[in-house]
């Protein structure tokens, strides 16, 4: 936790000192790049930016409108080369801010076969999440800091009984009219799910490097930390260099006898440059450096990526992203038993893949595909991961909304540890339904299939799947802060 808290610090520290720079010769921007000013009259909100959308779970509508801020205005960096990516938030939830919010949800689920096994065993959970969120903007910072916690019961498996943590924070600050700056920390402690089917402000916005979500791994209590930070500097009407980095873990705890997961560690840094062709066109070049490691140390891997992109923001709304480029691994393998000889295995591959986005005042979208190295999950070392995902959210009516969801990963080792192949493929589906009662509550159903193939797996024998059926009622209160 040490070095989250140091990376952030020496973030910061960087930030201003290019500040310092920037005040002797800062740049003069168009007049399509002028930002607000610093001055913001009580209850004038037209020059504050949009709230931050970094993982809060209470996010209600509203039909609110206002001009787009200086932020939305900002080129957007593919989340591959070290960008946040964007979320599923409708534009009117992205709109409201300066909210304290609050409430609870009670849920119940049905699990077929929580342990991945056959014959199955089936499982009823139980729970209760009290939910805080406070987030705020103005014309040069906005910040979100929300906090879930909860516990489940199991029906069946009393030993599976916790509470559940989830802890979220974001921040972006301007430091100058031309540097930007952005730090965020989660953290969550979990058996199986958490809260609803999809929270009411769409998905978290994805980070570029991170634990493999496509995987199917046994019940089992789960202990993850994200820390991110990104420092971007504008220094002409059409040029922007910046800088990522972060740091995430994966702890698993009581796996089912039998199981074999493994910890991950990894560590990432990225630097960029981007060059405005046209007015909503962004082309640019990376390079991004990942580490990830594995307990009890048994697998690491470096991997180096010289990646092109090109972004281009159809319209406000409207993201279209694409990036291509090599990928050098350096991937070291301890065979067990500890006395056996370490297998190294270098190699070049190709880094690719596309994404779009589109956030509406009733409908949001998110496609992507991706090829690229990483890690296994919890249930293999490093892997060459192709996956597809897409996600919509539409809201039907004033009181009715509907969300599906859809998910492939192919994953094939880096460096199989015996002659065969040892390879994944997950398939995922699923939707959910919500209705709102009034201001401040809501009713949630969902349903969620999960398949994994394996092929020459010691951690996971057999083919599994998984279906979900979730219930829950929420709720929730929304107060104005500081306005």
């Amino acid at each position: 936790m040490y070095r989250n808290f140091a990376f952030i610090a020496v973030l910061v520290f960087g930030a201003w000192s290019m500040f310092a720079q920037t005040q002797t010769q800062t740049p003069t921007p168009t007049q399509d790049q002028q930002p607000p000013s610093d001055s913001t009259q009580p209850g004038d909100r037209s020059g504050a930016p949009a709230a931050a959308v970094g993982g809060a779970l209470l996010v209600p509508g509203s039909d609110e409108s206002e001009g787009e801020s200086y932020w939305m205005k900002r080129p957007m960096v593919p989340s591959i080369v070290g960008g946040y990516g964007s979320s599923l938030a409708f534009g009117s939830e992205m709109e409201r801010s300066n909210y304290i919010r609050g409430g609870v949800t009670l849920q119940t689920t049905y699990d077929d076969n929580p342990f991945l096994t056959n014959p199955s065993v089936t499982n009823y959970t139980y729970s209760i999440f009290p939910q805080i969120s406070l987030d705020q903007s103005r014309s040069r910072v906005r910040w979100l800091l929300n906090y879930a916690g909860g516990y489940t019961y199991n029906q069946k498996l009393a030993n599976q009984n916790q509470t559940s943590q989830n802890f979220n924070f974001d921040l972006e600050y301007r430091v100058s009219p031309h540097v930007n700056v952005r730090v965020s920390e989660a953290v969550s402690l979990t058996t199986g799910l958490f809260g609803p089917v999809n929270s009411f402000n769409g998905s978290v916005p994805g980070v570029p490097v991170g634990t493999n979500p496509y995987v199917l791994t046994p019940l089992a209590k789960e202990f993850s930390t994200t820390t991110r930070g990104d420092l971007s500097y504008q220094f002409s009407a059409a040029d922007v260099v910046g800088a990522s980095g972060g740091f995430n873990s994966l702890k698993y705890r009581d796996a089912p006898p039998g199981t074999v997961l493994l910890d991950s560690q990894g560590e990432d840094g990225a630097g960029y440059y981007m060059h405005r062709i046209t007015a909503a066109n962004w082309i640019g070049g990376s390079y991004v450096f990942q580490h990830l490691g594995y307990s009890p140390g048994q697998n690491n891997t470096n991997v180096h990526s010289m990646l092109g992109f090109d972004t281009w923001q159809v319209k406000p709304s409207m993201t279209i992203s694409l990036f291509a480029g090599p990928q050098y691994s350096d991937d070291r393998l301890q065979v067990t038993p500890p006395s056996s000889p370490v297998i190294a295995t270098t190699q070049w591959s190709v880094s690719g893949g596309a994404s779009y986005s589109w956030q509406g005042q009733h409908t949001s979208v998110s496609l992507s595909y991706a090829r690229r190295i990483a890690d296994g999950g919890g249930v293999l070392g490093s892997v060459q991961l192709n996956s597809v995902s897409g996600s919509l959210r539409q809201r039907l009516s004033p009181r009715w909304s509907m969300s599906l969801n859809a998910d492939y990963g192919g994953n094939d080792a880096l460096s199989p540890a015996v002659s065969q192949t040892q390879s994944f493929t997950y398939v995922s589906g699923g939707a959910s339904l919500t209705r709102q009662f009034g201001q401040s509550c809501f009713l949630q159903f969902g349903y969620s299939r999960q398949n994994q193939n394996t092929k020459g797996l010691s951690s996971l024998s057999t083919d599994a799947h998984r279906n979900y059926v979730i219930a829950s009622f929420s709720y929730q209160f929304a107060r104005p802060w500081g306005r």
